[in-house]
């Protein structure tokens, strides 16, 4: 409406101008005008926060998260108070009830999820090397079960953690690609040893890289422990 006002040439406004009241009408046409170009300011503000947004929402979707989400689905379980062999039992047959629901292809257990709350330890290192202070990152650590690595869609070499990876067998890791550059620039660590909180841990996988709290930063050192060592 003010922008037509401001454009209006008829009779009316021209027998205005010719009025002693003209430089009024004058000074209130140069009020409308500044506010009509104001609103066109704004305007071109707005579109441009718009596109600007609408290009960052496009960049977060094609981010790789490193995983599938689709077609998944989480459920926290209250696990009870047991002993360690005790609840290990507990897991397994929870995880074979659950793989017997129809319609579920695979499952699995971790304490922790993608995206999730943020839990570092300290991070791993080759048997023998020695690391300069801060040269390492801190590590994401999750304990998962047999099947969650599939289960949620991430690409693994190697072999996944199984049952038989419990407290009487030797100490197993899976560590992911960022950490596995790092530690062994000349191979992926299959099968070699590292460090891990003062322990000897055996390699039997490396996985794919995943945003471990937010999908705008880049991803970290993280390893993956079985549920029946941790």
């Amino acid at each position: 409406i003010p922008s037509l006002r401001a454009t209006d040439i008829g009779l009316q406004s021209r027998l205005k101008d010719s009025s002693p009241a003209a430089s009024e009408g004058k000074r209130h046409e140069g009020l409308r005008n500044a506010l009509v170009v104001s609103e066109i300011a704004l305007a071109c503000v707005l579109i441009v926060g718009a596109g600007l947004l609408l290009r960052s929402f496009l960049h977060v979707m094609d981010v790789d998260l490193g995983f599938r989400p689709s077609h998944s689905a989480s459920i926290t379980v209250d696990v009870p108070n047991l002993k360690n062999e005790d609840r290990y039992s507990f897991y397994r047959n929870l995880m074979h009830e659950v793989s017997m629901v129809p319609g579920i292809e695979t499952a699995g257990l971790s304490d922790n999820l993608p995206l999730a709350r943020n839990r570092t330890w300290g991070p791993p290192g080759v048997k023998g090397v020695t690391y300069g202070r801060n040269e390492r990152p801190s590590t994401f650590a999750y304990i998962v079960s047999p099947g969650y690595l599939p289960t949620i869609g991430m690409h693994l070499r190697g072999r996944d953690i199984s049952w038989n990876d419990n407290a009487t067998n030797e100490p197993v890791i899976i560590i992911n690609e960022k950490a596995a550059r790092f530690l062994f620039p000349n191979g992926d660590g299959l099968d070699h040893m590292v460090v891990m909180n003062g322990k000897d841990v055996r390699i039997i996988g490396v996985v794919s890289d995943i945003h471990e709290t937010n999908v705008e930063s880049g991803s970290s050192w993280q390893v993956y422990l079985p549920i029946a060592q941790g």
